[in-house]
């Protein structure tokens, strides 16, 4: 098994989403400074990127963050979106290549054990390194895997990743520790808000799957969340930030399908009162019941509120949903008790 090879046009393409995800990872360590980062080194040698933990980070910063997870693969951009009586900043993703960038990629799958924090949790990570590692089920469903001398993680956590973690991916991925790049943010903070709402591809490609859908079949995928606005308390972030994905994002896809099929499965993809039982219950205490497991809710993980979903084969047009400004404007009154 080795790296994908695509076909285009009569010529083999090889894609390497550490090889790509490098590339932005020297232009934010030469940058540093301009975008409010620092760069660290643990005691075993890796590089880490405080990209919002305890330095600023930004606008900027967030930008490079996601186009990162993506492994190079897709572009981010920002507007502004009136929500209610609110402008509100909004992450937009494109991707020509959603299967490996968004599933082997971007999405959080690799459990870190071995690198528990005090609280005993062990970090979540996201990123291309997943696709050397190969250690959890979103990438193993799939035959793509990659091979880089350097190796990215992402990690969304309030402190700096430390030699441990380091040494868990340089042992997943094997590797030396001097080739691990860390980037971590905090989900409080700019970077950590908005690549929450970049994850609207990731979320809905893996329902499109679960659905029984060949994922080869899609062609290119774009998405877009507000960004929530963010703020100190990292379980209030983490609220809010979720809600604005769930009931505030949306994708859309372009795929090689059958109108019957694609008739079918579109009504069954965004969050709705049909798709979810729990859907007028804020997200804050669905966490609760799920004991703060996120992975075990799984009317939410996998959903956001609007997929449309084009059909190149046939020029039909689907979609469903419709974002929930209310559900929106709700999170943003809700406090820990």
């Amino acid at each position: 098994m080795g790296e994908k090879t695509e076909r285009r046009q009569g010529c083999y393409l090889v894609i390497s989403v550490n090889r790509n995800a490098m590339r932005i990872v020297r232009e934010v360590i030469g940058r540093a400074d301009d975008l409010n980062v620092r760069v660290l080194k643990t005691s075993n040698g890796a590089t880490v990127i405080d990209m919002g933990i305890e330095a600023a980070g930004g606008w900027e910063a967030a930008l490079r963050f996601v186009d990162i997870s993506l492994g190079g693969l897709g572009r981010s951009s920002l507007s502004i979106r009136k929500i209610k009586d609110l402008d509100i900043p909004v992450l937009h993703v494109f991707t020509d290549h959603p299967l490996i960038s968004c599933l082997c990629s971007q999405i959080s799958g690799w459990v870190l054990k071995g690198a528990e924090g005090p609280d005993g949790i062990a970090p979540l990570g996201s990123g291309p390194a997943r696709a050397v590692a190969r250690r959890d089920k979103f990438i193993t469903e799939f035959d793509y895997a990659d091979r880089c001398e350097d190796v990215v993680l992402l990690l969304q956590m309030d402190r700096i990743p430390d030699e441990n973690i380091a040494a868990v991916v340089a042992d997943g991925c094997q590797v030396s520790p001097e080739h691990v790049y860390l980037l971590a943010a905090r989900t409080g903070s700019v970077v950590g808000s908005a690549n929450v709402s970049s994850r609207t591809l990731e979320t809905s490609i893996w329902r499109l799957h679960e659905l029984g859908f060949d994922l080869n079949r899609v062609i290119a995928a774009w998405g877009e969340a507000p960004v929530a606005p963010y703020c100190d308390d990292e379980l209030t972030a983490m609220v809010r930030v979720n809600t604005f994905v769930y009931y505030g994002g949306c994708a859309g896809f372009v795929v090689d399908g059958d109108d019957d099929e694609l008739r079918r499965i579109t009504p069954l993809m965004p969050l709705s009162p049909q798709t979810c039982p729990d859907y007028h219950i804020g997200f804050a205490e669905l966490f609760e019941r799920a004991g703060r497991d996120i992975f075990k809710m799984d009317t939410f993980v996998h959903s956001v509120a609007r997929v449309t979903i084009y059909n190149r084969r046939t020029g039909a047009v689907f979609s469903a949903g419709e974002p929930d400004e209310e559900m929106l404007y709700a999170s943003l009154k809700w406090r820990p008790k």
